[in-house]
């Protein structure tokens, strides 16, 4: 392995000015780990330039060649699963499944049993509604009363609410 202190790429004789005006030359290790380093302002050294540039391209070069392996790799790995025949035929059984599996929910729901549970199930809830409305009203006589939002059971538990009013849709 090369001596961090040896130069050997594209920007090779570079020079790094650092904050005290003092001129070395650029690593290895500066050069692959992407350090930046504070070049002195207004100085143009065209051969900074140029080596920073056969830099620049040679990282976008290597980026672009990543990014066919890449692309490359991810069609691999689709055609892979594309061209399973195991897998297509797990996935076709999938398929079959789902639709018999909705075909059965749909056979269990038309059944008399069912119906009626929908039914019972349908008066429940218009009961429950009345039932809110009413607590609602009440507890809104409750507070105009007494100007407190909580109320105790029974069972001297304390029990908040609050009062809220809504629009009701139009009666046809």
């Amino acid at each position: 392995m090369a001596d961090d202190n040896q130069v050997s790429s594209p920007i090779a004789g570079a020079k790094i000015v650092d904050e005290s005006g003092e001129v070395k030359p650029i690593t290895n290790a500066e050069i692959e780990n992407g350090e930046e380093s504070s070049v002195e302002v207004g100085a143009f050294d065209p051969e900074v330039f140029e080596s920073t540039k056969a830099l620049v391209t040679r990282k976008l070069v290597q980026a672009e060649e990543l990014k066919a392996q890449a692309r490359e790799l991810s069609e691999s790995l689709k055609n892979i699963l594309t061209n399973d025949s195991t897998l297509s035929e797990l996935e076709e059984k999938q398929k079959e499944s789902r639709v018999e599996v909705q075909k059965r929910k749909r056979d269990l729901n038309t059944t008399p049993e069912s119906i009626s549970i929908k039914a019972k199930l349908s008066e429940i809830k218009d009961e429950l509604r009345d039932v809110e409305d009413s607590l609602s009203t009440q507890l809104l006589n409750l507070y105009q009363m007494t100007g407190v939002q909580e109320f105790e059971t029974p069972s001297g538990e304390v029990r908040e609410f609050v009062v809220k009013a809504r629009v009701k849709a139009k009666k046809s």
